[in-house]
């Protein structure tokens, strides 16, 4: 229903304290996923973040060097009919 909000925690089972930023493109590669992925494998202050990516259903490859601090904090969702939910 309209005004309805995703429950981040249930949906990608996790702490509900837990972080989640929303990554949402129809072309991963042109909105910057290789740099949102960088920037969350990089930094220490964003260890505990997850990243829910909404898009296609072929991810894009993880960037170089990144991958196994990448590991298990990026979920695929795939393409989604939910989105203005999942933006609240």
């Amino acid at each position: 229903p309209e005004g309805e909000r995703v429950d981040w925690a249930r949906e990608l089972a996790l702490p509900r304290a837990t972080p989640v930023v929303l990554f949402a493109a129809y072309n991963a590669r042109l909105k910057g996923f290789a740099e949102a992925a960088r920037a969350l494998a990089g930094s220490r202050a964003l260890d505990a973040v997850h990243l829910a990516v909404v898009g296609p259903p072929a991810p894009p490859p993880p960037p170089r060097g990144s991958h196994a601090s990448l590991h298990g904090r990026v979920h695929w969702l795939g393409a989604r009919a939910d989105l203005p939910a999942l933006y609240r």
